[in-house]
């Protein structure tokens, strides 16, 4: 077996919901800062390139993404809840 092979079945093998809270928490920080840097710096690039077709479409940028922000907030709030939710409904029934 390679190093890359024992590497890949140490990571499809590594299970977070056991040991320590902050080593998971710590294991998966790296990739959402990173795709939180690569969110930021697309949106800033589309503004830039949007702000070069004049200020009405710079304001549909602006208004579009703060409703779509306000609805995955709502999406997700709502699947959070329902997911909550549910859980507590079983653990009734039991």
């Amino acid at each position: 077996m390679t190093t890359k092979d024992a590497r890949t079945r140490r990571v499809q093998d590594r299970d977070l919901t056991k040991g320590s809270l902050h080593r998971a928490i710590w294991y998966l920080a790296p990739p959402m800062i990173l795709e939180t840097g690569i969110l930021n710096v697309s949106q800033v690039l589309d503004t830039y390139w949007v702000a070069q077709l004049g200020s009405a479409a710079l304001a549909a940028l602006t208004i579009s993404t703060s409703i779509r922000w306000i609805l995955n907030s709502l999406a997700s709030s709502l699947f959070f809840l329902f997911w909550f939710r549910r859980g507590k409904w079983k653990e009734r029934k039991v």
